[in-house]
């Protein structure tokens, strides 16, 4: 069982030709131990014959097997060209559908040139298309070669010279996949329309909703494509959970997670189902943070004395919950303005549940005015329900100041701004 994200073709060479066109400098691009899978290379001699075998390519585990390319009919053009025919032969034990594509991604020495390429890939690296080539069914079947294809090079004059290429094929068909596109719903009616663009980077993850409940979480997590297609292939039958994993404030036009039933078919393969979408409108506005208690005043100077023993209630979690969970913070702060009084701080201790959250204490001998400040409070003493919460602020006689706990709200992603 695994999970893969892939785009239409496998591309699988991509990622090694610029290491190929660095290395085409200087080293041999033939040689066997620089190679990975979709990957080939040969030398192409004036004096090699009529038909010769440029290079033998291992496609990797998901294909059985190999394929050879041979070159057939080489001949000198001119001074300045030389061409011969390619074919390739199917060695693995499966049908290869098209497209087939034979991208050239390294030419040594770099004075030879490809001229009659049927298209480029985006890092312009010439290709040719052996799509229209490959029999009258459309499929490479196990043993069957391609018709030719005519390649041409330039060259300031009749040499020999290498190339390193690979291999762009069309995916093996599996069974047992769930896939689908996290995307951007602009008519917010849960449906994937044309024109509406996926959301790359978007982790999905899958779990299996029945069956035993020691196997019922997988942890196979990935990302969606540039794209915003996502796939899980090779699933064995059975009812499975797929979750876009997406902070809790974004707003779904389609069902998170959804439940999808694979079933196995009289021909022993399983069922795919690759609509499995996920409608992205917009994201639910954050709470602002708020205050659950006070700001209420506490010193000599306050209606309520130097000490305060009340009740903080916590009501439960309001959506959208933070990843998280709830956040509290206990706030202290001076007045605002101050009277015609010098105020002066002795103390201020503040617990909740008989457990401290806050404390001030002014050096002897000193006159202090405690400062404003904002302190996280341990989540074991805000869970919903009530608490016992005291307070004590002493000082001079004009001495008060405001407490508070208040809940942090939290910030929609990507505006810049944090949490107190």
């Amino acid at each position: 069982m695994k999970f893969r994200v892939r785009p239409a073709l496998l591309t699988a060479g991509l990622l090694f030709s610029l290491i190929a066109l660095i290395s085409s400098c200087s080293d041999d691009p033939t040689s066997p131990a620089s190679r990975s899978p979709m990957e080939g290379a040969g030398n192409i001699d004036p004096g090699a014959g009529d038909e010769f075998l440029l290079s033998t390519v291992d496609l990797g585990p998901g294909f059985g097997g190999s394929v050879e390319v041979w070159a057939y009919d080489l001949t000198v053009e001119s001074d300045t060209a030389i061409a011969f025919d390619l074919v390739i032969v199917n060695g693995t034990m499966g049908d290869l559908p098209p497209p087939l594509h034979f991208v050239i991604t390294s030419i040594v020495p770099n004075t030879v040139t490809c001229l009659n390429p049927d298209g480029f890939y985006r890092d312009r690296k010439p290709y040719f298309d052996f799509s229209d080539d490959m029999g009258e069914d459309g499929l490479l079947t196990p043993g069957e070669a391609t018709g030719r294809v005519h390649v041409r090079f330039g060259c300031p004059a009749p040499m020999a010279f290498s190339i390193g290429f690979h291999l762009v094929l069309a995916e093996i068909p599996r069974d047992g996949v769930i896939a689908g596109v996290v995307f951007k719903d602009l008519d917010e009616d849960g449906v994937y329309d044309d024109g509406e663009r996926g959301i790359p980077g978007v982790p999905v993850e899958l779990t299996i909703a029945l069956g035993d409940s020691n196997q019922t979480r997988l942890g196979i997590v990935g990302q969606t494509d540039r794209e915003g297609r996502y796939e899980f292939a090779d699933l064995p039958a059975g009812v499975y959970r797929i979750t876009a994993l997406l902070d809790p404030w974004v707003r779904f036009t389609t069902s998170n997670p959804l439940l999808v039933t694979l079933v196995g078919l009289p021909d022993g393969t399983v069922s795919s189902f690759l609509d499995a979408h996920f409608g992205v409108a917009g994201i639910i506005p954050p709470p602002p943070p708020y205050a659950v208690f006070g700001p209420l005043e506490v010193g000599p100077a306050s209606p309520f004395g130097t000490e305060v023993d009340t009740t903080l209630v916590i009501g439960p979690p309001m959506p959208p919950f933070p990843p998280e969970g709830d956040v509290y913070y206990i706030r202290v702060e001076p007045p605002a303005v101050m009277g015609p009084y010098p105020i002066w701080i002795d103390e201020v201790t503040v617990r909740i549940d008989g457990q401290g959250v806050y404390k001030f204490d002014c050096p002897a001998d000193s006159l202090c005015n405690a400062p404003a400040d904002l302190l996280l409070i341990d989540p074991a003493l805000t869970g919903p329900g009530e608490h016992a919460i005291s307070i004590k602020v002493t000082g001079n006689e004009s001495a008060f100041l405001y407490v508070s706990v208040e809940h942090a709200g939290w910030s929609e992603p990507g505006s810049g701004e944090e949490r107190p």
